[in-house]
């Protein structure tokens, strides 16, 4: 039984010893790696820059393992404070021990990169590790060199200017149209005539129809015949109603032109106690003719116009004296004329 004890215990003795002579190397190789303390300080200006725990990892990727350790006695202490210094620029500050170091540079993951940089080389100086990237260089702008190219001229050669187009006339929407006025006709009746008239119309772009009424008396006649004078003052009073339809565009914002074609239709009366005619009482009149004039704006809605007039009598009447003698007086000629100024009113 004491035999049997003695040989367990001998073989767990071998056992042990060979676990001990297996691991001492790998913990004596661990021992053997090079460390550090680290404190890192971020100031303001510099919160986009790597954390502690990202410069952590970058620097186990280079060297295999995780350098940094807690602080004590015998421990390498290094200390990082990153800095911006107001113009863009990082600045960071490396005091490994009694040694400070300083980096500089526009993108604070470059400075970072130099900083693991050297920490790398100083755990191991026979290590390559990945050099920092490029820092980024904006592209720089181009370059224009400017070409000089004589030119040749005998004699100044005048450039016409373009002329700028007017402006479009404001488009004429439909509306009303009262408008009233006073002239003075010849070949209404056997001396000059008046001939007030008033219509109503309407008007668009650029046409404008209308129905009124004119009145056609005659002047006053001064003669050496009073009978002539008598029968001149009382005849041919006539009552027209007249249809117009005219083409009236505009030239510019107050003043237009017009062409009209023009009925005049309505009773001729004789009232003359020595005058005769073929068939007594009243006569149809009956002038076709065109209208021409212009219209000038005043001011809105009221417009001036000024109207000339040549229309064909297609229903003369004449007249004669009555008595024994039947004396001729009046043959109507074939055509009328009549001059107006009026004013028109625009409405909707």
């Amino acid at each position: 039984m004491d035999h049997h004890l003695g040989t367990q215990f001998g073989r767990l003795r071998n056992a042990i010893g060979m676990a001990v002579a297996l691991l001492a190397p790998g913990a004596a190789h661990a021992a053997d790696r090079p460390s550090f303390s680290f404190r890192y300080e971020l100031a303001p200006g510099t919160e986009s820059c790597p954390s502690l725990e990202q410069l952590t990892q970058t620097l186990i990727e280079q060297v295999g393992y995780d350098p940094i350790v807690s602080a004590g006695p015998g421990v390498r202490s290094v200390g990082l404070a990153l800095e911006s210094d107001g113009s863009n620029k990082f600045v960071a500050s490396l005091k490994d021990g009694e040694t400070a170091r300083q980096f500089r540079g526009d993108r604070c993951e470059d400075v970072i990169s130099s900083v693991v940089l050297s920490l790398v080389v100083s755990l191991d100086p026979s290590a390559k590790p990945e050099p920092p990237p490029p820092p980024t260089v904006p592209p720089a702008p181009p370059v224009y060199v400017p070409v000089v190219v004589p030119v040749y001229i005998d004699r100044p050669v005048p450039v016409p200017a373009t002329p700028t187009p007017p402006p479009p006339l404001p488009e004429r929407k439909l509306q009303g149209v009262l408008s009233a006025s006073f002239g003075l006709g010849s070949g209404w009746g056997p001396e000059v005539s008046l001939a007030p008239e008033m219509s109503l119309g309407l008007r668009g772009a650029p046409w404008e129809v209308a129905l009124g009424l004119s009145y056609v008396v005659p002047m006053p006649v001064q003669s050496e015949n009073p009978l002539y004078a008598e029968v001149a003052a009382a005849t041919m009073q006539t009552l027209l109603l007249s249809a117009t339809g005219c083409y009236a565009p505009d030239i510019n914002e107050w003043l237009s032109l017009f062409g009209c074609a023009t009925v005049l239709l309505g009773p001729s009366i004789v009232d003359a106690e020595f005058a005769a005619v073929a068939d007594a009482g009243t006569h149809l009149a009956l002038f076709v003719g065109p209208r021409f004039g212009l219209e000038v704006l005043v001011r809105a809605p009221l417009s001036l116009r000024l109207t000339s007039e040549l229309l064909g009598n297609l229903q003369p009447t004449d007249i004669y004296l009555g008595g024994a003698a039947n004396e001729y007086l009046y043959d109507a000629p074939p055509l009328a004329s009549r001059f107006s100024l009026g004013a028109s009113i625009s409405f909707r």
